[in-house]
């Protein structure tokens, strides 16, 4: 099994126990970031994964596409999750994508890139509306 086929596997029903199957996927000296956290070794990836999914109810992706070039590559996905405390709870969508770049079959970098008003700001009650609102008066 290829580096993106245990990637895939794994964000495909992410969930607590997913997280002793990060290092299956991510280098130790792995560096990742998004648009919330920088990380720096697999420990700090493991945690980071871990209060990401204590409350969660749900989180998965479905992959939409790949491109691969030697040790570089994009992908292209659709995060579906549900948590208690954000829409009710209701299942919420996010695009994005990561690049990621590996060694020895392992990722050792990983940078995602998702809009945080997608994920979270336009479902909280009154930045919600806000956001919305400024999204309106901003379209031609």
């Amino acid at each position: 099994m290829t580096i993106y086929q245990r990637f895939t596997e794994l964000y495909q029903q992410l969930n607590q126990e997913s997280i002793t199957q990060l290092g299956c996927v991510y280098a130790d000296k792995i560096s990742f970031v998004d648009p919330v956290n920088q990380l720096n070794g697999l420990s700090q990836l493991q945690r980071y994964f871990a209060d990401l999914l204590e409350n969660t109810l749900e989180c998965r992706f479905k992959i939409i596409r790949w491109q691969i070039e030697e040790q570089q590559a994009f992908v292209t996905w659709v995060m579906e999750f549900r948590h208690p405390n954000i829409a009710k709870g209701q299942t919420i969508r996010v695009n994005g994508c990561s690049e990621l770049t590996t060694e020895n079959d392992k990722i050792i970098h990983q940078r995602d890139y998702y809009d945080m008003g997608e994920m979270l700001y336009e479902h909280l009650p009154l930045l919600g509306r806000i956001i919305r609102w400024l999204k309106s008066r901003l379209q031609l």
